[in-house]
């Protein structure tokens, strides 16, 4: 008998000595008024060394305020309740004088005495941490950012992660969007358009190819009100450590904006385009220089050239010599900012002269500072040469003036004659036409005559007319004064100007007006021809219009643009030079590849090689460009075929995205991170409970061996304190086998099958059988579907939740149980109610919690694990867990399984 205490005390200081967790034994020090107030170190295990740092015989008989340096001993109300009540206590705590976290559990041997096992799991909280601030980082990012970050799983065609700015763009909430499938998100034929060559892109990204690990693709999404918004979608494809395509990283942009944008600057310039190509006068743009920029056809035919062979030449090229004086006053003018309305001869092609009137106005740039001149040229060489015509034969007549006097009043005397037959031909011309007097000094007088034409565009009656003076119905905004009118009327006998004249109900039009001095029945008369110029003007002001919401539309733009042919920049606008690092004018001129990374020129010149020769537009692309300092960025491109002042160029628009691109390198890297960190934290709950099985095993055999060989030898207490080492060994076991399978249902592969929900049940009726029969419970359940998913998983889901019904019921009440499932949408429900002790409406959303208990030891058997395995059991199967309870009126839990499964 001797021998086997000796022995069995042997084999404890074996496991004492040998055990990984530090073990401290120490005797409460009470003072005088019998307040515990410190504690004495009496033994340690070689593992409290290692952990700790102090040496046995360092700490052997000495008090923990001394051992630590501290003035209160650590956890001295803990230690001295359980040294007195003998009650085991366990808790983590964060140890200040070693700096480290340690987790204890506390026991006490006999009364007045405590042991400390504890585990130092400072690396453990360090990992937390960084997991936790980790992320904390991710969901900061994501979730204040404008553009919707959003997450998919590819076996469930389900949402993992929504960002909260989805609401803006769609009108759901984060929430109610991890219930809808893509096809759900996007309209018909842009869900055909992202799913289409899915598959091949998959295929591809495992042979290699990073090229289809991202595309960007534009998708019109379905908002909450039926509405379509259109997107830019950047899709990434996520793979798992086995290399297999499990998630798609998707950032989402409203475009609508851009869309708009695009659609108004297409309808101004095509309409801009369309009024200057199919105009009747003749326009051409010149620059600072006074080269010709553009000319539109009407003014290459009046020249007699085409197009293409005027781009570029100077206006003077294009004049008799004997005029470029003339021009070059009109040139200064321009510089000043003045417009002016003039008549300029010009040479055509074949020799011959063109008269034009000339429209002319200057050009600015942002700075104000003199670009170029708009002008608008009318054809009047007909006019002119009837002009010339007259004045030859007015200067014969005055040289023939005195033989053909009789000729003369022979004419006048037909003229009055043939009066009748002038009236018809005045009132059938098409302008209004009219005859005023010439007083004596020179200044004009009242109408003597008016067309009808006159009447009806004016309103007068003739009569009226023949009352008033031209003076009369000249409006004040006419550009041009009475007195230049008669002073070149002085001196050419004619004049040629613009006037706004005043109807009579007020309205204000626009005329072209033509007037000569002759004599009528030897009277001198002015004879005006007044041309109605008020569709004219129109197009005129909305070609202006229009041509200043084209500019201000590409100036202004959020996207940037530039223009090039054979390789050189002609325009840009103020967001690409911005990107670039300067301002239009220095750039326009520069070669565009001077702004494209090395790494893509060879790629940007074959683009542009296949558009000059097929045209068309090449889709949005990312590339990298270098601003003027070198620095480079990432760019999104589109670049299009186009002709820009009569030659053939692209057209680049792009956005900077180098924000974007670091934004998705760093979110990558956290999800990473992240990854890494779980797997860590997986590994170490499955390897940290495998390890504390056998020190666990050994504690309970030896707790048993205790109680069979010295049960009942001893005093009540000793009995007492075996049975808590048994007991505490025994639920610790349970805890650590719970956080097992906790482990062991995310990382062990589990095949989905179809099978009926009942073969389920039944499995789990069979497990609990003699607790049914135990506590005499009815149990009651409905016909149950067929599902997939894995069969024994959903038997533990059963069993627990029947367990959880017997085992929390109510006392001296028959336990009944009622299990049933309904169909809604594209899930199953199922339901398991019970009439037992029920919930707190302030622990529903708590008991889903690893190790969360809402009853201690003593009132009901349990580890708080279950509950937290079965919402990972049907999390994983793509369902939902929830409970609806009353306390004291039992509880019914719900959880659900998809209609249609893929195997996990």
């Amino acid at each position: 008998m001797k021998k086997a205490y000796e022995s069995t005390i042997e084999n404890r200081l074996k496991v004492f000595d040998n055990m990984l967790e530090g073990v401290a034994v120490h005797e409460i020090v009470y003072d005088s008024s019998n307040n515990a107030v410190d504690y004495v170190i009496i033994d340690v295990n070689p593992a409290y060394e290692n952990i700790t740092g102090f040496k046995r015989e360092e700490v052997l008989g000495k008090k923990a305020s001394a051992i630590y340096n501290v003035a209160i001993p650590p956890y001295i109300d803990i230690y001295s309740k359980v040294a007195i009540t003998g009650e085991p206590e366990h808790f983590e705590a964060y140890f200040e004088p070693l700096d480290k976290y340690f987790r204890i559990v506390v026991t006490s041997p006999e009364k007045g005495k405590f042991a400390a096992i504890f585990e130092d799991i400072s690396e453990y909280k360090t990992t937390e941490k960084k997991l936790k601030e980790s992320e904390k980082h991710y969901r900061l990012i994501s979730e204040n950012m404008g553009d919707v970050v959003w997450i998919l799983d590819i076996n469930s065609g389900r949402f993992n992660y929504v960002s909260p700015s989805v609401y803006q763009l769609r009108g759901y909430t984060a929430q109610e969007v991890l219930s809808q499938s893509m096809e759900e998100v996007l309209t018909p034929n842009s869900y055909q358009s992202i799913i289409k060559n899915m598959p091949s892109r998959i295929n591809a990204l495992k042979s290699g190819d990073e090229s289809a690990r991202v595309q960007t693709n534009e998708v019109d999404q379905i908002r909450k009100d039926g509405s379509i918004v259109p997107t830019e979608v950047v899709i990434t494809f996520l793979m798992n450590k086995k290399g297999e395509v499990n998630e798609v990283l998707g950032v989402t942009r409203d475009i609508t904006k851009r869309k708009k944008a695009e659609k108004a600057i297409h309808k101004s310039e095509k309409k801009y385009r369309q009024i200057v190509e199919t105009a009747n006068e003749g326009i051409w743009v010149i620059d600072n220089n006074f080269n010709i920029t553009f000319a539109n056809q009407k003014m290459a035919e009046m020249l007699g050239y085409t197009i293409e062979e005027m781009i570029g030449k100077s206006f003077d090229f294009f004049l008799f010599p004997e005029d470029i004086h003339d021009h070059n006053l009109k040139r200064e003018s321009r510089k000043k900012g003045i417009s002016e309305r003039y008549e300029r001869r010009f040479q055509n092609k074949n020799g011959s002269e063109v008269w034009t009137q000339v429209s002319g106005t200057p050009l600015t740039d942002k700075n104000n500072n003199f670009a170029g001149s708009f002008a608008m040229f009318t054809d009047i060489t007909k006019r002119k040469k009837a002009e010339m015509q007259l004045k030859e034969a007015h200067d014969h007549l005055e040289e023939k003036v005195e033989e053909r006097t009789k000729e003369l009043e022979e004419a006048y005397k037909a003229l009055s004659e043939s009066e009748e037959k002038f009236r018809g031909i005045v009132n059938n011309a098409n302008d209004m036409i009219t005859l005023s007097e010439v007083k004596k000094n020179r200044a004009v007088g009242n109408f003597i005559e008016v067309n009808d034409v006159g009447t009806n565009l004016l309103g007068y009656s003739r009569e009226e007319f023949l009352n008033m003076t031209p003076y009369d119905i000249v409006h004040q905004d006419t550009d041009v004064s009475d007195a230049e009118i008669a002073s070149e009327m002085s001196e050419k006998g004619y004049a040629r100007h613009e006037s706004v004249l005043i109807a009579k109900d007020g309205s204000k039009i626009p005329f072209e007006v033509a007037t000569h001095f002759f004599k009528l029945k030897g009277k001198d008369v002015v004879l005006a021809v007044s041309r109605d110029i008020s569709e004219r003007k129109k197009a005129e002001s909305a070609l202006k219009e229009s041509e200043e919401i084209y500019r201000r539309l590409l100036r202004e733009s959020f996207d940037a643009w530039a223009i090039h042919s054979e390789g050189i920049i002609l325009a840009i606008n103020d967001s690409a030079a911005k990107i670039a690092g300067g301002n239009p004018e220095e750039l326009i001129g520069k070669p565009i590849l001077d702004f494209v990374h090395p790494d893509y020129k060879e790629d940007v010149k074959k683009r542009i090689t296949r558009l000059y020769k097929e045209g068309g537009s090449e889709p949005l692309y990312e590339e990298k460009f270098l601003k003027l300092d070198g620095t480079p960025i990432d760019v999104e491109v589109m670049i299009t075929a186009l002709t820009y002042k009569r030659k053939p160029s692209i057209q680049i628009v792009f956005r900077d995205i180098t924000k974007r691109k670091n934004a998705e390198k760093q979110l990558k890297q956290i999800i990473q991170e992240l990854e890494r960190s779980n797997k860590e934290l997986r590994s170490f709950a499955y390897i940290t409970s495998h390890d504390l099985q056998e020190p666990l095993r050994t504690m309970g055999n030896y707790a048993g061996l205790l109680k069979m060989r010295y049960g009942g030898k001893f005093d009540q207490d000793a009995d007492d304190f075996i049975e808590y080492i048994e007991s505490g060994a025994q639920r610790l076991k349970d805890m650590i086998q719970g956080l097992l399978d906790y482990s062991q249902v995310r990382t062990q592969k589990r095949e989905f099958t179809e099978f009926n929900s009942q073969e389920a049940l039944d499995n789990a009726l069979i497990n609990l059988h003699s607790s049914i029969e135990a506590c005499n419970a009815e149990i009651i359940y409905d016909k149950l579907p067929s599902i997939t998913a894995n069969k024994d998983q959903i038997s533990r889901v059963f069993q627990n939740f029947i367990g959880n019904a017997l085992k929390f019921r109510k006392e001296g009440l028959q336990p009944k149980i009622h299990i049933s499932a309904k169909k809604e949408e594209d899930e199953h429900i199922f339901s398991v109610s019970d009439n037992g002790i029920g919930l707190e409406e302030q622990y529903k959303d708590h008991i889903f919690e690893i190790f969360k208990r809402l009853h201690s030891i003593g009132e009901y058997q349990g580890t708080g694990i279950g509950l937290a395995i079965v919402k990972r059991i049907i999390e994983q199967h793509g369902g939902r867990i929830w409970v609806e309870s009353e306390y004291g009126k039992g509880s019914t839990f719900y959880f659900t399984i998809p209609i249609t499964h893929v195997n996990s």
